[in-house]
C-alpha cells in the first residue's frame, strides 16, 4: 500500500483581494501548513477551518475556509485544492480533521442506503408472514357475527350455487341438520345458526364459511358410508367456524392485498381484492396449524357428543385409500385437491387414534338408527355444472 500523500498544491485566497496566490499544503495532525513562496508559512489549527459542503458526488474542487486571528471575523481567507486525493488524506487524520464529520455522514448514509436494500425487504416479508397473521388472529376473534354472516353470505352467494329447485335434497339436508344439532350439543353457547348445503359436484370436499354456512358437496356424500363418517368431517368443519378460521383466513387475504396496494399505490387493489372474494377462495384456506387444531378439536366434538370415533378414523383413512387409487388410475386431481393443505394421512390417523385411546369413550349412540344412509346421500348429480362453468371457484381444499 503506497503512502498516504501529506503535500498538495493549491489556491490561497487571503480575502483582502480576488488575486489567487499559489500554495503548497503541508497536513499535519493538527493543523494546516500553508507554504507561500517568498512569504511567511500560514499555520491554520484544524478548529478554526471549517470545509464547505461538496457536490452530490464529493468531487473536488474543495473548499476550506478560515478567519484569522485578530480580524474577529470579518475577513475570510479561503483555501482551494483540486487534488481528489486530498480529502482522503484529511480524513485520515482523524475526527479533529475538517470535513471528517461530513465524511463520516456519507458514509453512514451509504451504510444506511445498503442496509435498507437488504432490511426493507425482510421487514415486509415479517410483517406478511408474521405480524399480518397476529394482528389478524386478534381482529378476528373481535369481529361481530353478523359481520362474518354477511361475508359467508358473500361468498355463498359466489359459489353459484345451482338453483335449489334443481338440487333440494330434503331428506338428506334433514339429516346433516340432525348431525350438526347432535355435534353442537355441547356447545349451547355457541354464537351461529349454523346451515348446511348440498351441492351437486362430485369433488370429495366440504367448505367451511365465515358466519355458519357449511357447504358439503355431493361427492363427499356419496364417499361416506354412515352419518357417523360424515359426522367426522361437519366436526371437523365446524371447529373451522367456532374458532374462526374461515374468517381469519379471509381478513389474512384482505390484509396481504391492502399491504400490496400501499407498496405500488394501486388505489383500488383493496376493493378489488373484496369484491373477487366470491370468486376466489384462496383466503378460505387454512394452515397445516389451523387444520391440525380442526381436526383435534372436532374429535374432542365427537366424543363428547357420543358418538363414534372410530368413525371419523375410518373416513380419513378411506381418503388415503382412495387417494392411492384414484392416483393409480390417474385420476388423482379432486384427491389431491382435498388433501393438498392437510396432514399427511398417516400422521393425521394416528394422532385421531391417540385422542381415542387418551379417552376412552363410553358406548356411543346411533345418529340417524332409522335411516337408510345409502339411499338418503347416495345419487346421482345430473344437475352438476361442467367444469368450465366451475373454473377456479372450486378449485383448492378448504376441508
Amino acid at each position: 500500500m503506497s503512502e498516504r500523500k501529506l503535500t498538495f498544491s493549491g489556491a490561497l485566497f487571503d480575502g483582502r483581494s480576488a488575486a489567487r496566490q499559489p500554495v503548497t499544503l503541508r497536513l499535519s495532525p493538527q493543523a494546516l501548513i500553508l507554504e507561500r513562496p517568498g512569504r511567511e508559512n500560514l499555520t491554520w489549527a484544524f478548529s478554526d477551518v471549517r470545509m464547505q459542503p461538496l457536490d452530490s458526488h464529493g468531487h473536488p474542487p474543495i473548499h476550506l475556509d478560515h478567519y484569522p486571528k485578530g480580524t474577529g471575523g470579518d475577513r475570510l481567507e479561503t483555501l482551494v485544492i483540486d487534488d481528489p486525493d486530498f480529502l482522503f488524506s484529511l480524513h485520515a487524520l482523524g475526527p479533529a480533521a475538517p470535513g471528517y464529520a461530513w465524511r463520516e455522514r456519507r458514509r453512514n448514509r451509504r451504510l444506511a442506503l445498503f442496509a435498507g436494500l437488504i432490511l426493507v425487504p425482510l421487514l415486509l416479508y415479517g410483517i406478511w408472514a408474521f405480524g399480518i397473521p397476529r394482528m389478524v388472529d386478534r381482529v378476528a376473534m373481535e369481529v361481530p357475527v353478523a359481520w362474518e354472516e354477511e361475508l359467508g353470505g358473500m361468498i355463498l352467494r359466489g359459489l353459484l350455487l345451482p338453483p335449489r329447485a334443481k338440487t333440494s335434497a330434503p331428506e338428506a339436508e334433514e339429516a346433516l341438520d340432525v348431525i350438526v344439532r347432535r355435534l353442537l350439543s355441547e356447545v349451547p353457547d355457541q354464537p351461529y345458526q349454523v346451515t348446511v348445503h348440498i351441492h351437486p359436484s362430485k369433488m370429495i370436499n366440504a367448505l367451511a364459511l365465515p358466519g355458519g354456512n357449511i357447504v358439503v358437496f355431493q361427492g363427499l356424500l356419496n364417499a361416506s358410508d354412515s352419518a357417523e363418517e360424515l359426522a367426522g368431517v361437519l366436526a371437523h368443519e365446524l371447529q373451522h367456524i367456532l374458532r374462526r378460521h374461515s374468517t381469519r383466513g379471509v381478513l389474512r387475504s384482505l390484509a396481504s392485498s391492502f399491504m400490496l396496494t400501499l407498496l405500488v399505490g394501486d388505489v383500488n387493489g383493496v376493493m378489488q381484492a373484496v369484491l373477487s372474494l366470491a370468486d376466489n377462495l384462496e383466503g378460505l384456506k387454512f394452515s397445516r396449524a389451523m387444520e391440525t387444531e380442526a381436526d383435534i378439536e372436532g374429535m374432542k366434538m365427537i366424543l363428547a357428543s357420543g358418538i363414534d370415533p372410530a368413525a371419523m378414523v375410518r373416513m380419513f383413512q378411506k381418503f388415503e385409500e382412495e387417494k392411492d387409487q384414484a392416483e393409480e388410475g390417474g385420476d388423482e386431481s379432486r384427491w389431491l385437491d382435498y388433501l393438498s393443505t392437510h396432514p399427511a394421512g398417516e400422521e393425521r390417523v394416528a394422532r385421531l387414534q391417540a385422542l381415542i385411546e387418551e379417552s376412552p369413550p363410553a358406548a356411543p349412540r346411533p345418529l340417524l338408527p332409522d335411516q337408510n344412509w345409502a339411499r338418503i346421500m347416495h345419487r346421482e348429480t345430473e344437475n352438476e355444472p361442467p367444469p368450465e362453468e366451475r373454473g377456479a371457484k372450486n378449485k383448492g381444499s378448504i376441508l
